[in-house]
């Protein structure tokens, strides 16, 4: 089911971020990199934690998500400009650091995922009668 929330993601998130890019509205670009950080983070749920769905295509999901962390950060450098231009109201301050914020969070998380190495994760440990404990690997999923 998550797959299928893919397309209209991109849609209401291409449409935010034409007019918060386009004419620098605050709303526009709050809801476009709030968008973006959640199409970052289903496009990662798909790269690591499902085999079943595109085990595949491990490398284009790599790359959608490279662009869409430089249309998000293209997005936050158009916030910059946004603050420092126009008068912003307490609220739509704090609504563009939270969708900044989330942004920087999710590509940092999908950063440390990626750069991290495989890692064998241990089930139990067990011990033989006399012997040396030895640890039983989990399979790797």
């Amino acid at each position: 089911v998550l797959i299928m929330t893919l397309p209209c993601l991109q849609h209401l998130r291409f449409y935010f971020g034409y007019w918060g890019l386009e004419l620098g509205m605050v709303y526009d670009i709050s809801f476009f990199l709030l968008l973006s950080s959640i199409t970052i983070t289903v496009l990662t749920y798909f790269l690591f934690f499902q085999a079943y769905i595109m085990p595949l295509e491990m490398s284009i999901l790599t790359i959608a998500i490279a662009a869409v962390i430089v249309e998000s950060v293209c997005g936050i450098i158009n916030v910059l400009q946004t603050l420092k231009l126009a008068p912003l109201t307490f609220f739509q301050t704090l609504l563009l650091l939270s969708a900044i914020i989330s942004v920087i969070m999710v590509t940092s998380g999908f950063l440390v995922k990626e750069l991290l190495p495989n890692e064998i994760t241990f089930d139990h440990y067990w011990m033989p009668a006399g012997g040396q404990p030895y640890a039983v690997a989990a399979p790797s999923s």
